[in-house]
């Protein structure tokens, strides 16, 4: 029994009238005008890159591609980090002045490098909440976009974004004051 999975999503195949304008159906050989969806990792150079616009075709526009996700990777450990420092010294900051006390009070005693503050710790309506919004949303975007770049398949692009991670925790990860890390998306 032979199952066409494009007849069956769209009720017709790759030169059946009754597919969706704008959308690339498959043909019988399983490829999407053209370009070969592969679901296995491989190391061909023809792959899109999160857009339609960037096809990769050349070895050049490959080396091109890794480098911006390898940036992009090691600045997602990194804006992991900041906001972990931003939301720290907010706290710690409010607090204080909350309590008359120095820059180092922080309420259950322990020292400001190990404090973990609390939702109570940031007003809703602050400037600070505001930028933290911002930068989760910048967070959120980033991460699920390397996700979908390491959906690709493609072993260079893959390798970029486990390197570029590598790299940013070298770089970042020391600095960070707690090792559970609760705002992760997609591990």
């Amino acid at each position: 029994m032979s199952h066409d999975h494009a007849k069956m999503m769209m009720g017709g195949g790759a030169d059946s009238d009754t597919a969706m304008p704008g959308m690339s159906m498959p043909s019988k050989n399983g490829s999407f005008g053209g370009h070969m969806m592969m679901m296995y990792f491989h190391t061909m150079l023809s792959d899109y890159v999160l857009f339609k616009p960037f096809l990769v075709t050349i070895a050049g526009g490959m080396v091109g591609a890794c480098l911006v996700i390898f940036v992009l990777a090691a600045l997602y450990e990194g804006l992991k980090v900041l906001r972990e420092h931003l939301l720290i010294a907010n706290a710690v900051g409010r607090r204080a002045g909350q309590n008359g006390a120095g820059a180092s009070f922080v309420p259950d005693g322990t020292q400001p490098e190990t404090y973990v503050p609390k939702g109570r710790d940031l007003a809703m309506l602050s400037g600070a909440h505001a930028l933290q919004t911002g930068l989760h949303a910048l967070q959120i975007s980033l991460s699920y976009a390397l996700m979908l770049v390491f959906m690709t398949y493609s072993v260079w692009l893959c390798l970029a974004v486990i390197l570029g991670s590598t790299l940013g925790y070298f770089l970042f990860g020391w600095l960070r004051r707690t090792t559970i890390d609760i705002s992760e998306h997609c591990h």
